[in-house]
């Protein structure tokens, strides 16, 4: 959802740019919908109830994710901290993104808005031609089996 409105809307397009989703954000009207629509249409067995159940859902998860970067966002800019999308783009502006085994989301509580931004940063991390490279989450070096 993030790369969706990140590259369809080319002013957040720019790694700094993360940071100013409020100012861009009505420009990003298409974006729910065409997340709904691709929930819907990814299979043909859904009924007419359970497809408009799936299109409801869809809608209020963009609406959740935009509203959680918009605040994460407007956190960060009292200390002028600014905002990215990932780690590896603009330092020293923290990422909105982080990998699921990033340490720095150990640190964050539960419910933090920052646990929603979990991504892997290729398809080439999920294909099954790639190894799997295993980490422990604790550091340490896995056993081989």
């Amino acid at each position: 959802m993030v790369s969706l409105a990140r590259h369809g809307e080319a002013s957040l397009t720019p790694a700094p740019r993360a940071a100013d989703l409020a100012q861009h954000r009505a420009k990003l009207g298409w974006l729910k919908s065409t997340v709904r629509a691709r929930a819907e249409n990814h299979t043909k067995d859904f009924e007419p109830t359970e497809r408009e159940e799936l299109g409801a859902k869809m809608d209020s998860r963009v609406d959740d994710l935009l509203d959680s970067w918009e605040q994460i966002a407007a956190e960060n800019a009292p200390l002028q901290a600014g905002l990215q999308y990932s780690p590896f783009e603009a330092p020293p502006r923290p990422p909105l993104l982080h990998d699921p085994l990033d340490s720095d989301l150990k640190r964050e509580p539960p419910h933090s808005k920052l646990r929603k931004f979990k991504a892997q940063w290729s398809l080439r991390d999920v294909e099954a031609e790639v190894p799997v490279i295993v980490r422990r989450l604790d550091g340490g070096t896995p056993e081989a089996t």
